[in-house]
């Protein structure tokens, strides 16, 4: 198979000088795009859950000051789950990475003729200036932090904030390009989540939950790189329980890793249960909105939990400084940093649970939770 990678380069090279032949480079303004006018507007976000997650501020920004707006969003089959029955968006297209089923999509979006198309991928995409020019054509483009694609946007900002910053300030910066100031705009906003799941979070809790207070535990990482164990997950648990013995813990696992679950439920006899089955992406958002703290490997899950201001402990690995990016947002304690640039397996468990005190030192004692919950809610 990889001797077809040098022609698949090749290919793509060839694709590219081609559309550089057929698009002509856009008129480029210094100034801001005026929205006023407008009434449809078209994200560009193919990525990754989190990638989505950090941009739905930026959307409630746009429509706190631009009512008449209608959001429309091209996400990818692997984040389409957190905004599938969202009420932010007019409508909502995937690009799959399947010529037929792209091309049918193409074709409806550009039938809608947006105002303006924004490339939410903050780097030098192919893909994205593609998908930018393709869906639609002679409207004004906005990105941010191109450079070799520059000159085919007609806006382009280039952020002054640092990798110190939250990938949530990096992201909500390209709000300048409205004319909105991004430190006057929410910076936790939290994914639609119906009355029915969050009833149906309430009922499993009451139903399992004794007086103390909930303590969620994700196993699932979504990549090797960040997968902490069950054998460590399952030492933490034990200290958790010898010390708060009134606190019920909640084990939290992508549906295709649940059999990790069931594995750890059997070391325990009480105040341990694994999650309902069967739960999609915004029913688990529904579930961490109930916590009192939530534990996890560096995944979305932990941004999701911040955005219900839940307090999180969150594990890191050092690879390219991206933990400085990606740090539980909002808090000062809650960030376990692995020394290994390649994992996170050699924290340790007394690090978590140390990590997991100062959280609770810095946001209240664990006895004030139901408090904590109401005012989520």
């Amino acid at each position: 198979m990889h001797k077809l990678k040098p022609l698949e380069r090749a290919v793509k090279a060839m694709v590219l000088r081609l559309f550089f032949l057929l698009v002509r480079k856009s008129d480029h303004h210094e100034g801001t795009l005026d929205l006023s006018g407008m009434k449809k507007i078209l994200i560009i976000r193919p990525e990754k859950i989190g990638d989505m997650f950090v941009s739905l501020p930026l959307f409630d920004a746009l429509k706190a000051r631009h009512p008449q707006l209608e959001i429309y969003v091209l996400a990818s089959p692997r984040n389409v789950g957190l905004i599938k029955h969202d009420p932010r968006f007019a409508g909502i297209f995937l690009y799959r990475k399947n010529a037929r089923r792209d091309l049918s999509d193409l074709n409806a979006i550009r039938r809608i003729k947006f105002d303006c198309v924004v490339d939410m991928i903050c780097s030098d995409s192919v893909t994205a200036l593609f998908l930018t020019h393709l869906c639609a054509r002679g409207v004004p483009t906005v990105a941010m932090g191109k450079t070799r694609f520059r000159e085919y946007y007609n806006f382009n900002f280039t952020h002054p904030l640092t990798q110190e910053n939250h990938v949530i300030d990096h992201t909500l910066y390209i709000a300048t390009a409205f004319g909105m100031d991004p430190s006057e705009t929410g910076r936790l906003a939290r994914p639609y989540v119906s009355d029915d799941d969050l009833a149906d979070a309430k009922r499993f809790y009451e139903q399992t939950t004794s007086s103390g207070p909930r303590i969620g535990v994700n196993l699932s990482a979504g990549a090797p790189s960040r997968f902490w164990g069950v054998e460590k997950s399952t030492e933490l648990i034990r200290r958790i329980l010898a010390e708060y013995d009134q606190c019920t813990v909640y084990i939290i696992t992508a549906p295709r890793e649940r059999n990790l679950g069931e594995m750890l439920l059997r070391s325990f006899d009480r105040a341990v249960h694994l999650i309902p089955p069967g739960r999609n992406l915004v029913q688990v958002a529904a579930l961490l909105s109930q916590l009192d703290v939530f534990i996890s490997p560096d995944t979305s899950l932990i941004h999701i939990a911040r955005s219900f201001t839940v307090p999180v402990v969150g594990l890191y690995r050092r690879f390219m400084n991206e933990y400085k990016l990606w740090r539980p947002y909002g808090q000062e304690a809650g960030m376990v940093l692995a020394k290994s640039e390649d994992d996170v397996y050699d924290i340790t468990v007394e690090q978590v649970y140390h990590e997991m005190q100062d959280v609770f030192r810095e946001f209240g004692p664990m006895t004030e939770s139901e408090a904590g919950r109401a005012e989520r809610t």
